[in-house]
């Protein structure tokens, strides 16, 4: 599984915006992806597909998601949004699809997500940490060796409430450059 975080410099915008889940067919059988879906919360996308990976059309969809999430504040804001250099990112359809949410892209070089993407230099690593701790406490509630799946994004979504929703991330913005004041 593959999650698509979104975070931004604003704690009153950031529960609005998009996390995507992208699950492998053989994760995510089909027969479950209506309860998992209706399980999620609002902003929560589950995408069920043959890789867990993102695409041209999965990237363009999630810029549209984006779009219509921050719409209300195109007035007053200038949405930015950070991409690694992986192609799928820049291809002509993601680039229109930002232009049509009035979204900046903005390349992150290659080999340096770990210098210059806010996610990576600040909030996956409370993340996973979290994420380890609420599974491992589920699977001894649970008493079993391993969760099934509905639990396990059960985890995901504790996980995307306390930490990415739960943390302000203007200093990370700001810690890699990319301050309000910069």
């Amino acid at each position: 599984m593959t999650h698509v975080g979104v975070i931004c410099d604003r704690t009153d915008i950031q529960p609005l915006l998009p996390q995507v889940l992208i699950m492998n067919e053989r994760t995510a059988p089909a027969r479950q992806m209506a309860a998992l879906r209706a399980a999620a919360p609002s902003n929560v996308r589950l995408v069920r597909q043959k890789g867990a990976w993102t695409n041209i059309l999965l990237t363009a969809w999630i810029i549209r998601l984006l779009g219509v999430a921050l719409r209300p504040y195109l007035g007053t804001h200038q949405p930015i949004l950070f991409l690694d250099s992986l192609r799928a990112h820049w291809h002509p359809l993601v680039l229109f699809a930002c232009r049509c949410a009035g979204i900046w892209p903005m390349c992150v070089p290659a080999s340096l997500t770990w210098l210059l993407q806010p996610l990576d230099t600040h909030a996956f690593r409370k993340y996973k940490a979290y994420l380890r701790r609420i599974y491992q406490e589920v699977r001894g509630e649970e008493e079993r060796s391993d969760i099934d799946l509905a639990s396990f994004l059960g985890c995901v979504y504790r996980t995307i409430r306390q930490t990415l929703q739960g943390n302000s991330w203007a200093a990370a913005f700001t810690g890699v450059g990319f301050g309000d004041n910069q």
